[in-house]
């Protein structure tokens, strides 16, 4: 995603929007706010789309100064009213709006000019009074949708193009919460592809009423496709809400959602039997991480402790030995982390390779300038086992048969008393478990998967206990699979079935969501 948090919208794509929002105005003369002009894409397409009989009385905030003396050159002042050249965190008004309509920029705060942040600090105080909340608009399009809600007339609307945020990650949920407040209706059109090119995840369109005397909040949810610069919508539905903090219904129907609700009632969460904690933060990889090569070449073999840095090192198995170890290191990728806390009295090669480090200013990163001494890594050590917060087919936790350590594009798994890390990776890989990896985690461009900390430790998981030669067995098993799939049909009779009690044909209907969750996120 780009640093300006500029997207420019497509033209079928503000035509669909004004399509739909066009049935909820309630006045001939509507008044409308775009507060963030850029090609004026949402003017035109008001202008076309509409109607004869409605004369809309449209404002527009713009920040570029450039781009608000083209677009008074370019629409008749009695269609486009007045143009500010403002940000519209800065923007003023009495007036209240039938319509904001827009794509608000996607910029986060550490992009942020210092006038936002403060503004954005001051927006937060809509959104909870309560210090206690700690409620922080991390992102400008959250900012842009707190001053929008406070600027609507009675009957307003808001419409805006957002990321995927605002429907599936938790942190969004204090900005879902206010919403529910202030509108009666709520409607989501999720985009099938990536109409920005530049941006890491899919499109939202949310079209937000507000209906004076109705109690209440209806959320509904719809795919939308594109298709040659085409716009064609799937049947909207209700949501089915199987995680209380996010807005999606993953495609599923009313039967399968209750179905998944009516399971997880009955399970514990991962939680439950361990505790992980984040890998380890280099804040250089490319300087603390290095492949055998360059360990002798540089002298550091004395400081040198085994590290996997990424989930493409252990792909297909849920153990990493001594064994894949060795390949790995043949191999010469970078899979040794530099320990210079080792001792006080640093060889000359050393201190020579953390001057280098000084000459190409990895002193000055942010992690590292936060040290007592900015080469001292923190926090190196080794853990049970290992789950990698993203991944493509399938979520990977492993067990670390090696002794290493990981860095941060992992977790430190370490088992609560009572449980093994074997019966957890065995009970781990279900249908029903896979599918609240989906449901609890994020979408990234490509159709990768991301799961926070606490999205891995709330994965409900029907625990069942396992001995070393069972777990052997299955190891072998998930190693030597040709199609994961098959695999977590094949296991879920031992899990789902046979361990939790359900009968085949919930069995069957659970592994059926996960085909189709999981076809929904490598495919859209």
């Amino acid at each position: 995603m780009n640093k300006t948090g500029v997207h420019y919208t497509p033209e079928y794509i503000a035509d669909f929007v004004v399509e739909k929002v066009g049935k909820y105005l309630v006045t001939k003369e509507p008044t409308i706010l775009e507060p963030c002009l850029g090609e004026g894409v949402f003017i035109k397409s008001l202008r076309a789309n509409l109607g004869e009989n409605v004369a809309p009385i449209i404002d527009a905030v713009e920040i570029c100064k450039e781009t608000c003396e083209i677009s008074r050159k370019m629409f008749d002042s009695r269609l486009l009213k007045r143009i500010t050249n403002i940000d519209f965190l800065r923007f003023n008004t009495k007036k209240k709006y039938d319509l904001i309509i827009g794509n608000p920029p996607y910029v986060n705060k550490k992009y942020m000019t210092n006038e936002q942040i403060n503004a954005c600090a001051h927006l937060a105080g809509l959104v909870s009074s309560r210090p206690s909340k700690n409620i922080t608009l991390k992102n400008l399009w959250t900012a842009f949708i707190v001053k929008s809600c406070s600027m609507l007339s009675d009957n307003g609307i808001v419409a805006f193009v957002l990321p995927s945020d605002i429907a599936h990650v938790n942190h969004a949920k204090p900005i879902k919460d206010h919403l529910k407040k202030i509108f009666s209706r709520i409607e989501l059109y999720e985009l099938n592809d990536f109409v920005f090119d530049d941006a890491e995840q899919n499109a939202i369109i949310m079209i937000a009423v507000k209906r004076p005397g109705e109690a209440g909040l209806g959320v509904f949810h719809s795919n939308v496709y594109v298709k040659n610069s085409r716009v064609s919508e799937r049947k909207i539905r209700l949501l089915n809400n199987l995680s209380p903090n996010k807005w999606t219904n993953y495609g599923l129907s009313r039967i399968e959602g209750d179905l998944l609700k009516r399971v997880n009632n009955e399970l514990y969460q991962v939680k439950e039997f361990c505790n992980s904690y984040a890998g380890i933060v280099t804040a250089a990889n490319d300087y603390f991480i290095l492949n055998e090569e360059e360990l002798d070449k540089h002298g550091l073999r004395k400081y040198a402790v085994p590290i996997i840095q990424k989930a493409a090192y252990v792909n297909g198995s849920v153990a990493f030995g001594k064994r894949e170890w060795e390949v790995l290191r043949k191999s010469n990728s970078p899979c040794f982390l530099l320990d210079f806390s080792k001792g006080s009295n640093r060889s000359a090669k050393a201190k020579k390779y953390l001057s280098l480090g000084i000459e190409n200013k990895v002193h000055d990163r942010y992690k590292c300038k936060a040290r007592e001494e900015w080469c001292n890594v923190p926090n190196i050590n080794t853990a049970e086992g290992f789950f990698f917060k993203r991944c493509h087919l399938y979520p990977k936790l492993i067990m670390n048969n090696a002794d290493i350590c990981v860095t941060d594009t992992a977790y430190s798994v370490y088992m609560n008393n009572g449980y093994n890390l074997r019966s957890l990776i065995y009970s781990f890989y279900n249908s029903f478990s896979l599918v609240y990896s989906e449901i609890l985690g994020r979408k990234y461009a490509g159709g990768v998967l991301e799961l926070t900390p606490s999205e891995f430790r709330n994965i409900p998981l029907p625990y069942v206990e396992i001995n070393g030669s069972d777990f052997t067995e299955f190891k072998n098993k998930f190693s030597g699979k040709d199609n994961i799939s098959k695999f977590i049909s094949d296991n879920n009779k031992l899990i789902l079935r046979d361990g939790l009690g359900l009968d085949s044909v919930d069995v069957r209907r659970i592994h059926g969501i996960y085909q189709k969750i999981i076809s929904r996120r490598l495919n859209n």
